[in-house]
């Protein structure tokens, strides 16, 4: 069962939003986890959501899914009644609302450096009395398996340092364990705790979680999609300053195999980077990730045959799915699931869409 509570700033609870119209909740693997609400006017929470100072939590089974601020609020009115929508994030949201390397040369790590001890460091530089600390605790496991020189900013959002370090190839994975709210030490709010691993989630590849047409059956429709829109298996990257200037020179990366099947597909990857190690990873990994079509797969599961979300699966893990039209298999695959979101209608029936995508995609 799904559990919506209305909190105030300091996530003290306000209430269950209970006979709402619409709930969502949305989770995934390096990305901001969201969740939605949408009410009547006349609901006993109203006026706290209408106030915008406000915060939520969901939780599943009693299990905490998600906490953090409501940054947004639409209220619509008519003849016929209003309502209330809004939308929250959870607190990875805070990181591209402060800034770090508040100096013309940032925070250099001029040694290599574990990725993710470079992240905890810029994280903890956020914290400056009497500044009010980000509400994400580092205390956690923190460590990427990889080493980079890096320089945190001049002037760079933790998000924009997350993303470059997490997205280059020997990256990482993070994500936001929930936590309910409480205090450290020097007196901080925390209502989160960063992780960050070579990889998140478990590998479930040795049996077939999810079946269409066959088996479990337990996949009521589904979606394939295959992109070559951001196709590339040729890829360049140019240093702010120009091509090929003293120090900067063009990084570039190929796949002579891509080559043969779709041709010469050329792209720049865009980034603000000037280590030359982290520039030849940058074009590595798209052309990796990029040489071949994209496959990307949508599918709700049964409802009443949906394996149990954070007890049999989970955002991160590695599981293999299959679908069989008029005995044609349409895809059978290890899948990586980047994402899950969840609905809820006005008597509390759940449905679930899962985003996969095909290992070494």
């Amino acid at each position: 069962m799904w559990q919506f509570i209305l909190t105030d700033l300091a996530y003290n609870n306000l209430g269950e939003i209970v006979n709402a119209s619409e709930r969502t909740a949305t989770a995934g693997i390096n990305k901001t986890s969201t969740a939605a609400v949408k009410l009547h006017l006349d609901h006993p929470l109203a006026d706290n959501v209408a106030s915008g100072d406000c915060g939520l939590k969901v939780y599943k089974d009693g299990l905490l899914r998600q906490i953090g601020p409501v940054v947004t609020v639409q209220e619509t009115g008519n003849k016929d009644g209003g309502n209330l929508s809004l939308n929250a994030v959870d607190a990875s949201w805070f990181f591209t609302k402060r800034l770090v390397g508040l100096s013309a040369t940032g925070i250099e790590f001029a040694a290599a450096t574990d990725r993710g001890q470079i992240m905890k460091t810029l994280i903890d530089s956020t914290t400056v009395a009497p500044l009010p600390a980000m509400p994400v605790s580092t205390d956690g496991y923190m460590t990427a398996g990889s080493t980079a020189t890096y320089t945190g900013g001049p002037y760079k959002t933790v998000m924009e340092c997350l993303t470059e370090l997490s997205a280059s190839y020997d990256g990482f994975d993070w994500q936001i364990n929930p936590t309910e709210p409480s205090y450290n030490s020097a007196g901080h709010l925390k209502i989160g705790q960063i992780e960050i691993r070579p990889r998140i989630g478990n590998d479930f590849t040795a049996q077939t979680v999810f079946e269409f047409g066959d088996g479990k059956h337990n996949i009521s429709e589904y979606s394939r999609t295959l992109d070559r829109t951001t196709q590339a298996t040729r890829v360049y990257h140019i240093s702010d300053q120009g091509p090929d200037i003293p120090g900067g020179p063009v990084k570039v990366a190929s796949d002579a195999v891509a080559y043969g099947q779709w041709g010469l597909l050329d792209d720049i990857a865009q980034a603000q980077l000037s280590d030359e190690t982290m520039r030849q990873h940058l074009v590595n990994e798209h052309v990796r990730v990029r040489k071949n079509p994209r496959q990307t797969i949508t599918f709700n599961p049964h409802p009443l045959k949906t394996p149990d979300l954070g007890v049999e699966y989970d955002v991160g893990d590695t599981i293999r799915a299959r679908a069989i039209y008029e005995r044609s298999i349409r895809f059978d695959a290890m899948m990586r699931i980047w994402g899950v979101a969840v609905s809820l209608d006005d008597n509390n029936k759940e449905t679930y869409t899962l985003t996969l995508s095909e290992e070494g995609a």
